[in-house]
């Protein structure tokens, strides 16, 4: 498999609720923010990281690729086929 190039914009609002602070569900389902616990220190490249990977497609393919033909196989019939047939022709 080659890489995949795949241009990422992301523009995220994060709300930071301090701890033992309400989480206000109103404000965030009209304003468009995304609560998260605030800590004292908090570590940045896990949350960069988080939203990356939420903002890739789950299923990325390139620009050219055509999608696999499906596979038809030709199989005989089954045991049960030939009996149901059978039961019909007495």
């Amino acid at each position: 498999m080659k890489g995949l190039a795949f241009p990422v914009e992301i523009r995220a609002r994060l709300l930071l609720v301090p701890p033992g602070q309400t989480w206000p569900d109103e404000e965030l389902a009209e304003d468009g923010f995304d609560a998260i616990a605030a800590e004292k220190e908090m570590a940045l490249l896990p949350l960069i990281e988080e939203e990356v990977l939420l903002a890739l497609p789950i299923v990325p393919k390139h620009d050219a690729c055509v999608a696999p033909a499906p596979v038809v196989e030709e199989h005989e019939l089954s045991p049960f086929a030939v009996l149901a047939k059978m039961k019909k022709g007495v």
